[in-house]
């Protein structure tokens, strides 16, 4: 993917909340199921073995708000996804292919992580129902979060945007 200039890789990918725009998964005819906190090992090998679907390798995008943009090709495995997380606490992340094939999604403030693509691509990195990814959501914000903080209600926010339940 080539973009003339970051305002346009920005404008591709992200509403005006800097979370993937929805208008992008629908054009994608995608799904996206937000996760609290960090990506896990666990899920850094779930995530790996769907990578290995489409292929051996994947895109590593990571940036500030409004800032630079890092690109790299990675070997796909599971302690390379973990390091691109980990390594990037930091910044905003997005791991992808050349062929947009799914997308993975870090906030820069590490309050979650998304996973988008087909619902087979989305579940099998979750590994659970979506009954189940909203319990663990909401039990994660419940439990680190007061009711009446900014954080809270961004998180509660962000599981609805994207599940409009």
């Amino acid at each position: 993917m080539n973009f003339q200039n970051k305002y346009d890789f920005f404008s591709y990918f992200l509403d005006d909340n800097w979370t993937i725009s929805k208008k992008f998964l629908a054009e994608k005819n995608w799904i996206a199921v937000p996760v609290p906190d960090t990506l896990t090992l666990i899920e850094s090998e779930w995530l790996a073995n769907n990578i290995f679907l489409y292929g051996n390798k994947y895109l590593e995008y990571s940036f500030e708000f409004n800032g630079h943009i890092q690109t790299k090709e990675i070997d796909n495995n599971q302690e390379n996804i973990f390091n691109s997380d980990f390594l990037n606490h930091h910044l905003f992340i997005i791991l992808t292919n050349y062929n947009l094939d799914f997308l993975y999604f870090k906030n820069q403030d590490n309050l979650y992580h998304l996973f988008c693509g087909t619902p087979d691509f989305v579940f099998n990195c979750l590994n659970c129902s979506l009954t189940m990814a909203k319990k663990i959501f909401f039990s994660n914000i419940f439990n680190n979060f007061d009711e009446d903080t900014d954080e809270f209600n961004y998180l509660r926010n962000i599981w609805f945007t994207y599940q409009n339940r």
